[in-house]
């Protein structure tokens, strides 16, 4: 009887996904200051957010960062419409994650077709 050789694959480094925890249910908001409250993990290096078409924050974690990092970053509302995009870059090009939430300021000014 031949003996077979099992077929195996060894891994070169582990692989792992950039995520963000961040409540992306839509709000209303009465007041134009308010913040947003988030956390990103697995081998993050570059975190941006963008309000509507507008970088507004952008931070390089180090190497080193381990296990989840939160943020916090104040928002001002001066559109009706308030698209929130949070992405995230992890050390090659095929890592990223991003995620979007939707903030509508009534007494904001109109942003385009969406709010007539």
């Amino acid at each position: 009887k031949p003996k077979l050789k099992k077929a195996g694959l060894k891994y070169k480094y582990a692989l792992r996904m950039p995520s963000i925890s961040f409540d992306r249910s839509p709000v209303t908001s009465k007041t134009e200051n308010m913040e947003i409250n988030f956390g990103v993990s697995g081998g993050v290096r570059d975190v941006f957010v963008f309000q509507n078409n507008t970088k507004i924050f952008y931070e390089r974690l180090a190497p080193e960062t381990k296990g989840e990092k939160k943020f916090k970053i104040p928002l001002k509302l001066d559109k009706r419409t308030n698209r929130i995009t949070i992405m995230v870059k992890g050390s090659d090009k095929e890592r990223n994650a991003i995620s979007r939430k939707f903030i509508v300021y009534p007494e904001g000014e109109p942003s385009g077709e969406e709010d007539i």
